[in-house]
């Protein structure tokens, strides 16, 4: 049991290691100011708490998010109910979302960001760049992934509607003898449209 926690130690170290110099961190000056073009930031955007749990600003009507999943938003940026039962904090922020299929939870952090969520078992960690757009994600059910998230094109509003999505982890299902790690890498697009 001891060898496979450092295992683990050593797994998450060498992940952090190689790859997040491909995120935002590590990119020289001249390719942060590509991706600053690439992002405009209206000041005036509208943002609430329901916009910021899908990582989204701006006048949203609808989102299909990465997962296929479909969300529709009121003009005034909150998250339209149909199906769904919301629970919130006294601060307005969703705590909980029941749908017919799932209950997941939120917990929120003192800038206003999703600091984690939790349904069915599965529990997600996440981490966020200065600019606010998710940086990582630790997903924890019997075992562990490690998402690391780099941001390939922005609406012109500064959303984001390509990125890539780095990972590795440990599989509970390996084989005796066998290397339980993995790793891959993909592309996650979404659509969005504004009122």
């Amino acid at each position: 049991m001891r060898h496979s926690y450092f295992r683990l130690i050593a797994i998450a170290a060498f992940t952090m290691a190689t790859v997040l110099p491909m995120s935002s961190c590590g990119k020289n000056e001249k390719e942060n100011k590509i991706e600053e073009k690439q992002t405009p930031q209206d000041q005036n955007a509208l943002q609430t708490p329901d916009l910021t749990l899908f990582g989204l600003k701006g006048n949203v009507k609808s989102l299909k998010d990465e997962m296929d999943k479909k969300y529709q938003f009121a003009e005034d940026g909150t998250l339209k109910e149909e199906g769904l039962s919301v629970e919130r904090n006294d601060r307005g922020q969703i705590v909980k979302i029941k749908s017919s299929d799932s209950d997941t939870t939120f917990t929120w952090d003192k800038d206003g960001k999703v600091a984690e969520s939790q349904s069915a078992g599965m529990k997600n960690t996440f981490t966020y760049d200065d600019r606010g757009l998710l940086l990582s994600c630790l997903t924890e059910v019997d075992t562990w992934e490690m998402s690391i998230y780099r941001y390939l094109e922005f609406d012109d509003h500064g959303n984001w509607t390509k990125r890539e999505r780095q990972y590795i982890g440990l599989s509970s299902s390996a084989e005796e003898g066998e290397d339980p790690t993995y790793k891959g890498k993909d592309t996650e697009e979404r659509v969005i449209k504004y009122y």
